[in-house]
């Protein structure tokens, strides 16, 4: 005859946390995003550059925005030679309007039925640098496999006569001001700028140079990207108050 197995006793509070456990991980792959989910999810990214009318890069880092029927959203900033490169809707893929969709906002990026195309007809890119009008590219239809350089936007002086959109106050800096003013400008350019650190690099140079116009001005535009609008005003002011002639605080608060 043959023997049965030992019946091995459950642990009932075993079953409770598998239970659990296979609810968390149902739930966290559901939480993942689209890129996670989607193993053959493909980001569409974009490179280009943007320039002064001579062909020179921007003064200042220059932010990248691209405008769409739901809105414009920040992409990217330009690097010292004017030049930017990101994954459209950022690193973390946010949701932008892809015009070949219908419904809710998605990740900008190929995937369904047609993984190759994205379609963003309705979409352009333009840059942003205070005191300056910026040219716009249409960005159409675009294959994710295709090249992602789209050309140049070009950064043009919204004014003409008085003032001027560099501050002269700048070359007399001393050394130590500037360098932390450059530090500024090139965390700013990073496609993940760490706002604190900027913040508190602009902070010294101003203090190490209360007439540092253009350090107070960029004091101001980050302020402003955190939400500290009345600490804003206040930079700007100071930067008015440094140069006079400097015309680009006077346009933002403006």
């Amino acid at each position: 005859m043959r023997s049965r197995p030992p019946v091995i006793p459950v642990d009932p509070g075993r079953i409770g946390m598998r239970k659990a456990l296979i609810a968390l991980v149902v739930a966290s792959a559901c939480a993942l995003p689209l890129a996670a989910q989607d193993p053959l999810f493909r980001p569409l990214y974009l490179s280009g550059k943007v320039t002064l009318p001579d062909g020179s890069p921007p003064p200042e880092p220059a932010i990248v925005y691209l405008y769409c029927p739901g809105g414009r959203q920040p992409q990217a900033y330009t690097n010292d030679k004017g030049v930017f490169n990101f994954p459209v809707g950022g690193a973390q893929h946010r949701r932008v309007i892809d015009a070949s969709r219908q419904g809710p906002s998605a990740p900008v990026g190929a995937s369904g039925p047609d993984r190759s195309f994205v379609d963003l007809t309705q979409c352009e890119l333009r840059a942003y640098l205070p005191g300056y009008t910026s040219s716009k590219i249409d960005l159409g239809r675009r294959s994710v496999f295709e090249t992602p350089e789209i050309g140049t936007l070009i950064l043009t002086p919204a004014t003409k006569g008085h003032g001027t959109l560099v501050s002269l106050n700048t070359l007399a800096a001393p050394k130590n001001a500037r360098k932390a003013y450059e530090k500024a400008q090139k965390e700013l350019a990073k496609p993940k700028p760490k706002l604190k650190k900027i913040l508190k690099e602009l902070e010294k140079a101003t203090r190490l140079y209360p007439e540092f116009a253009a350090a107070w001005n960029l004091l101001g535009e980050v302020r402003i990207r955190t939400g500290d609008l009345e600490g804003a005003r206040a930079a700007l002011e100071k930067a008015t108050e440094a140069d006079p002639k400097f015309a680009t605080p006077f346009m933002t608060l403006a």
